[in-house]
């Protein structure tokens, strides 16, 4: 997807983050201002899971996992993107 965004002529780059932790979107905020030499005015904050399967065999740890990615990682996005 960047070589295809780049072949354009737009600026495109690439990082793993795991958005359930809030310090690993902080630092992909801070890296995306360098790279991009501008502030940061579009975020499309996307990230989620499914965990399929029947209802009465999730676990525990199972349903914290889709919280923290489906629900904190959309407030970690917002937070470390918002000026």
């Amino acid at each position: 997807t960047v070589s295809l965004i780049e072949q354009l002529g737009a600026t495109a780059f690439s990082v793993q983050c795991d958005v359930a932790k809030a310090e690993q979107v902080s630092e992909l905020a801070e890296q995306a201002e360098k790279l991009l030499k501008n502030p940061v005015t579009l975020v499309i904050n996307n990230a989620g899971i499914g965990l399929g399967g029947k209802f009465d065999e999730m676990t525990m740890e199972d349903w914290q996992w889709c919280m923290d990615v489906n629900l904190w990682g959309v407030i970690h996005g917002c937070r470390a993107f918002v000026p």
